[in-house]
């Protein structure tokens, strides 16, 4: 997903988002949201009714562990919640099935890179540690 979009979600949902800026030992998060523009609506979406839920419920806060694409649909991985916020994460995660992920070709090879790059990144932090 493309800095701006990431970064509106993180302001957005700064509780859900928490682990962002944790290290590589401690949480996937610091990758960043490793999917396409395309699912923005449905992960804003997503996360407002996690946020709700959790406000209106006084239920532990629900921390994003890890938000991914995988074999064409959004993995959406978190600490906490219930069944209802798993129904929630669920419903999501179908919906990208039938959801564009990229608009073009030339997005697909941008993303793809940025998740390598990060992934570099990564791992030769954790090398130099």
């Amino acid at each position: 997903m493309n800095k701006e979009l990431q970064d509106r979600l993180f302001e957005k949902y700064p509780k859900i988002f928490r682990q962002k800026d944790l290290s590589p030992q401690e949480t996937c998060m610091c990758w960043g949201i490793a999917c396409g523009d395309g699912w923005y609506d449905i992960i804003d979406t997503l996360c407002h009714q996690i946020q709700n839920y959790v406000d209106d419920n006084k239920i532990p806060q629900v921390e994003a562990l890890q938000v991914k694409s995988k074999w064409g649909t959004l993995r959406f991985y978190v600490y906490g919640g219930d069944q209802y916020v798993q129904g929630l994460i669920s419903m999501a995660e179908a919906m990208t099935s039938c959801t564009k992920e990229f608009n073009d070709k030339e997005k697909i090879y941008e993303s793809y890179k940025k998740i390598i790059d990060q992934h570099n990144d990564a791992f030769k932090q954790l090398k130099d540690d």
